[in-house]
């Protein structure tokens, strides 16, 4: 059996003066908020072109104030940090703040209301333990001495549910096939059969989650051609590459390049062919250039890229059967 924190949503019915007693702990607290931006203003302020890569090397490069990755040129970080600059005013720099006030109920409020609540409640119940079979749990009555109150359970329990006369408590044992969601309702009926008062016992079923990466791979196509006039390299028809992503993925460093046959009636003779590649997650940018091995003519060479794009997800594993 493992300890859990133990909760149940109670549903009272709680006598008009006992709840008023109990609101007092529900007045709202104002709580503030303030982040200040000047540290971080003043600090990216510090990084230029000539010191970029020793803050790079220290993993300080903006990452983490402007949410992006350590392996960026200079220009790309230099257009997010004018990007952040622009929400501010550099005249006042130093006051570079956000505040939010809101009104709402703290953890010491919490405690104070949820402990009244538990001492002038007729009725509260909650969860002692469970494992994947069983739950335990405590039912306690607040009825005046002497008023005699039967106890209705909505699941069969082990041992089953007795009368309560006045205050009292007792333990239900309640199976969980298969350690499912566990919902009981709990009712005290006085001898009439009237409700006095109710609570329920909530367990959820747990989540056992994993991270998955689901891959896809991209073909991006491409092609080079050159030659023509008396210039081995003149004439140059190239078709570069320049993708992103699909949304909510990047790409991995793992671009293979393949010779795709030319089509019918087209030439491709090209006796030396380079590319120069800029990749990183979000962006992959290929430039061809290439020398035909016959000056007459254009020369045609047609590419594949394939690239892997990934992301990482977080999913429930469901129990098998």
């Amino acid at each position: 059996m493992r300890k859990t924190v133990l909760f149940a949503l109670t549903i009272l019915a709680i006598c008009s003066e006992a709840k008023a007693d109990c609101l007092a702990a529900l007045k709202p607290d104002q709580i503030k908020i303030e982040d200040n931006f000047a540290f971080e203003y003043q600090f990216l302020k510090t990084i230029n072109q000539s010191n970029y890569a020793e803050h790079q090397a220290n993993g300080n490069a903006g990452a983490q104030y402007l949410g992006i990755s350590g392996d960026v040129g200079f220009s790309e970080f230099d257009k997010k940090r004018s990007e952040f600059f622009s929400h501010f005013d550099e005249k006042v720099q130093n006051r570079i703040s956000s505040n939010y006030v809101f009104n709402g109920l703290s953890a010491l409020g919490y405690r104070a209301y949820s402990d009244c609540i538990r001492q002038n409640a007729p009725l509260s119940a909650w969860i002692e333990d469970y494992n994947e079979s069983q739950v335990i749990a405590r039912v306690k009555s607040y009825a005046p001495s002497g008023y005699k109150t039967n106890l209705v359970v909505s699941v069969p329990s082990n041992p089953k549910p007795r009368p309560f006369v006045g205050a009292g408590e007792q333990q239900l044992v309640f199976n969980r096939p298969k350690g499912d969601d566990l919902l009981v309702s709990i009712q005290l009926d006085d001898e009439k059969g009237n409700p006095y008062a109710s609570a329920v016992l909530k367990l959820g079923r747990p989540l056992h989650l994993r991270k998955v990466r689901r891959e896809e791979v991209v073909h991006l196509p491409g092609h080079c051609g050159a030659g023509c006039q008396g210039h081995e390299n003149g004439c140059q028809n190239t078709q570069d590459i320049d993708a992103t992503p699909r949304f909510g993925y990047q790409f991995a460093r793992d671009p293979k390049f393949t010779v795709v046959p030319n089509p019918p009636g087209v030439p491709g003779s090209i006796a030396h062919l380079e590319h120069k590649m800029d990749i990183g997650p979000d962006k992959l940018k290929v430039d061809f250039s290439c020398v035909a091995d016959n000056p007459h003519g254009q020369k045609f060479v047609y590419l594949d890229v394939s690239i892997t794009q990934f992301r990482d997800v977080i999913e429930e594993e469901l129990p098998t059967q």
